[in-house]
């Protein structure tokens, strides 16, 4: 979801690593500010309905994503930065609080774009646009060991094809197929990096 033009205008454009993002205080301000998926979907106004859905189709997430995201050792958070009105935030983070539910290790908390505006600006999409969703993993040590940017790189890849009028449908199709593999497959190799010292965002 792109944020107004008036802000765009006000940042400069093109992608930050999200090594960039400011670690300790802010970031456990931001994540303390947070609140639970449950929190977040009892409050949904916008696309209450397809929340809700997602969510429960969500119960399906595949058992070796799950099992590979368990054997990740160390405790992590995402921090995750959405609002109910996107079509990419609820077509993505159902499935990723999915995951998060069957994970002892992990915690994860959502913030509205107005307090994690910063890590949106912070970590932009590949076209220079601060959007919805971001995701932010961290660890205990409140570093950030890596980000998700609004939709999988499989989808961006695909609405590149596509004529302007036609990405909007073409979009919602191609997430109503994928049921969430490809957003839960990323969170998990971006996890799996973190523990090699890598770091993945995009």
């Amino acid at each position: 979801m792109i944020l107004g033009t008036a802000l765009l205008a006000s940042i400069a454009l093109g992608p930050v690593d999200c090594a960039a993002v400011p670690a300790s205080d802010s970031l456990k301000a931001t994540w303390q500010a947070g609140v639970t998926f449950g929190e977040f979907l009892a409050a949904a106004v916008e696309r209450r309905e397809q929340w809700i859905a997602n969510y429960s189709t969500g119960a399906a997430v595949d058992a070796t994503m799950v099992s590979r995201a368990a054997a990740v050792k160390g405790s992590w958070r995402l921090l995750v930065v959405a609002i109910d009105s996107c079509s990419d935030s609820v077509s993505t983070v159902p499935w990723i609080a999915r995951l998060v539910d069957q994970l002892d290790s992990v915690e994860m908390r959502i913030v509205n774009p107005e307090t994690g505006r910063w890590i949106m600006e912070a970590n932009r999409t590949p076209d220079g646009r601060a959007a919805t969703p971001t995701v932010l993993l961290v660890d205990d040590e409140w570093q950030v060991r890596g980000c998700f940017i609004e939709r999988p790189v499989a989808l961006r890849a695909f609405m590149d094809t596509l004529p302007d009028n036609r990405r909007s449908a073409r979009k919602m199709d191609w997430y109503h197929q994928d049921a969430g593999r490809e957003t839960v497959r990323e969170i998990v190799e971006m996890m799996e990096a973190a523990t090699r010292g890598e770091m993945i965002c995009k």
